[in-house]
């Protein structure tokens, strides 16, 4: 919950998004712990006035239990990124950041070379862990590998938020609030933003926050379930508004605006079924990819990579998106 030190008119509008920012980050997991995460962000929105609907659905996540990564006797530091229960016994598949060459394999170590702590960049189908870049060596190296990963299959009640305008809405802005870890920069900084930007425009914005973006057992794409539960119910709306904006990922270096030129990037973003029908009129606000993934899903994504300055430039370029 969020705890007011001062009336909020004395409170400058960026440092109230960064108080957003840490109540969210204080609930890591938010993927998991959905409840928790959207019932902060609704006492919020209470606590300014502004009235919301809940579209609720259901979805299937990832619940981890027992899990372990022995190279030649030694335990390795790892978070399980895989969506099946199973043992590795020597055979696996070492793979780094963006490569996806070996993602069907039954064993898998991942790292993402651009953090310096264990980042879950990637889900797979069958067993399969993340460690640090600097261990990447032991696993290149080992002769013997024990793993084991212990995961059941969790339905949990998720929602979208929606604020302002569902019926023709100028804008919708989307952002989502689930987590891999804290997720202070990925994605609660796009609340921060959102919530910000709600205020002024929801009479003719619809803000949607959902509460499923990060990873569900949908194949073949896991992420943006929530998006697509949107999509689902309020595709004549979305034909009918003028632009559509995701936030995602902000206040860590100089943001930008990526459009239809960076289809690819969209997508990723925001993998709905009819992305191509409105391309066109979609935009991404989000930090720059090295800086994102230098925190991506870690523990390093926590307040203490928020930069003020990076979030209100961001906040700045949503605002002129949705004037």
């Amino acid at each position: 919950m969020l705890t007011r030190t001062a009336p909020l008119a004395k409170i400058n509008k960026f440092e109230y998004m960064l108080k957003i920012i840490k109540a969210l980050q204080e609930i890591p997991d938010r993927y998991i712990k959905e409840k928790e995460a959207r019932n902060t962000i609704l006492n919020e929105l209470k606590k300014l006035g502004i009235d919301c609907n809940i579209d609720y659905y259901f979805v299937e996540v990832p619940q981890y239990g027992k899990y372990y990564l022995d190279v030649d006797g030694e335990k390795v530091d790892c978070k399980p990124c895989g969506l099946r229960s199973g043992k590795i016994k020597s055979r696996l598949t070492l793979l780094e950041i963006n490569d996806y060459e070996g993602g069907s394999a039954k064993g898998i170590i991942y790292y993402n070379k651009y953090c310096g702590s264990v980042s879950v960049h990637s889900f797979f189908k069958h067993p399969a862990f993340s460690i640090k870049y600097d261990d990447r060596k032991k696993i290149e190296r080992t002769k013997y590998i024990d793993a084991f990963l212990e995961v059941k299959r969790k339905k949990i009640r998720c929602a979208n938020i929606l604020i302002g305008n569902r019926r023709n809405p100028q804008n919708i802005i989307f952002c989502h609030y689930d987590s891999i870890g804290p997720g202070a920069v990925d994605n609660a900084s796009g609340i921060g933003v959102s919530i910000e930007l709600a205020k002024k425009y929801r009479s003719d914005s619809l803000f949607v926050l959902s509460g499923n973006e990060e990873i569900s057992y949908d194949y073949p794409v896991y992420w943006g379930k929530g998006y697509r539960m949107f999509e689902k119910k309020y595709l004549g709306v979305m034909d009918k508004t003028k632009s559509i904006l995701i936030v995602d990922s902000v206040g860590i270096g100089t943001p930008k605006v990526y459009d239809r030129k960076d289809y690819q990037i969209l997508k990723l973003a925001f993998p709905i079924r009819n992305l191509r029908r409105y391309a066109g009129k979609t935009r991404l606000i989000s930090s720059e990819y090295k800086n994102i993934m230098s925190i991506y899903h870690s523990d390093d994504d926590n307040l203490g990579a928020v930069k003020q300055n990076d979030l209100k430039k961001a906040f700045l370029l949503a605002s002129k998106a949705v004037v």
